[in-house]
């Protein structure tokens, strides 16, 4: 890991996108298949991709308690010195009482890999319940302490939702097209294979594995991955669009959100984008007032979030689809009960709440 920090610490002086997708492109070749997921996921600061985000939930008097704990120091004298610097990441680096970093390529002082660091920012992330806050704050301060300063940097700019190295999922694009051949001859193509599964671990896991033309050929869509929707480019007039378009449909436009179901008789789980043993999808209990459902169904809306906590009617949607896997392109409308009648769209959002949706299904 100390060699991963060493790479975004190069990345970090310069501004230059090339540039990134250069050492990035480094990164990728020097990493093995086992931890290459999980670099990618760490390298944009996060857990998991996008639309299945893992989070920290730690705030930032909690980080603060474990720099603290993590380099022997008082919370106060902490907190002083954070209100000079105002950079989490830099704090650590300069309470760490470590060595700094040796060159690349030659044995720092901390020989945690990647996958060893992943895992242990996982078991924070999902740390939950009864004294969830303090097994954090000790993770984390286990952690700083394991690493040399400028990993515990990095380390900590993840956990406070700060890394921010300037580039996105796109970049990874474009260095894993350097990866094939040194140029994003390649850039277009791995973009349609990300459109149909919107995952940067698993595309870098297959192209690393196979090769682009592979991954192109075998990502496809898959049960509880969102499919990047395409979205309609707006033109003012009738003519314009039949001048553009040539022979076109017409149908009402419904005004709601925008929904992407996704259904499985035989996929209880998903488990199978899992980087670490035990890490699983959330459970569906939550969206259901019923029992379990034995069958699997997720939600997003057209930025790829999860969206399935607003649909308590999906506990339904078994006996209403006949294909035992589905993934449905879809606008939810709401309706007043009482009169059949749509309603406005700023009544049907009133579903998108994490509590008291039974009670909203009501009236929507």
């Amino acid at each position: 890991f100390s060699k991963l920090a060493d790479y975004f610490g190069e990345i970090e002086k310069t501004t230059l996108r090339n540039e990134k997708t250069v050492i990035l492109t480094e990164i990728l070749k020097e990493a093995s298949t086992e931890e290459v997921a999980p670099l990618v996921y760490l390298a944009l600061g996060g857990l998991r991709p996008a639309f299945d985000r893992l989070e920290f939930n730690m705030a930032e008097a909690m980080i603060l308690r474990s720099i603290a704990a993590s380099v022997s120091k008082n919370l106060h004298e902490i907190e002083i010195e954070y209100q000079k610097i105002g950079d989490l990441g830099e704090l650590v680096e300069k309470f760490s009482n470590h060595k700094p970093a040796l060159p690349r390529g030659r044995f720092s002082n901390s020989q945690m890999s990647v996958v060893d660091v992943y895992v242990e920012l996982e078991k924070i992330a999902l740390a939950n319940g009864a004294g969830s806050q303090d097994r954090k704050v000790m993770g984390l301060a286990k952690l700083i302490k394991e690493v040399e300063s400028q990993s515990a940097k990095f380390i900590v700019r993840m956990v406070s939702g700060k890394l921010r190295l300037g580039f996105s999922d796109k970049t990874v694009i474009d260095a894993l097209s350097f990866l094939e051949n040194g140029t994003k001859e390649y850039s277009d193509m791995l973009d349609r294979a990300y459109q149909r599964r919107p995952d940067v671990g698993v595309l870098a896991l297959v192209v690393k594995e196979k090769g682009v033309e592979a991954a192109v050929n075998s990502i496809d869509a898959t049960i509880g991955t969102p499919i990047v929707p395409a979205l309609a480019q707006r033109l003012k007039t009738p003519v314009e669009m039949i001048e553009k378009m040539g022979m076109v449909y017409c149908e009402s436009k419904f005004d709601g959100t925008r929904v992407q179901i996704h259904f499985s008789r035989s996929k209880l789980q998903s488990s199978d984008r899992s980087l670490t043993q035990g890490s699983e999808l959330g459970e569906q209990a939550s969206m259901f007032e019923e029992e379990k459902p034995r069958f699997f169904v997720r939600t997003f809306t057209r930025n790829l979030d999860e969206s399935s906590a607003m649909f308590p009617e999906l506990q339904h949607i078994a006996a209403q689809i006949k294909a035992d896997e589905v993934i449905l392109d879809s606008e939810a409308v709401g309706y007043d009960p009482k009169t059949g009648k749509q309603v406005p769209f700023q009544m049907t959002i009133t579903r998108k709440r994490k509590h008291g949706v039974t009670e909203a299904q009501n009236d929507v």
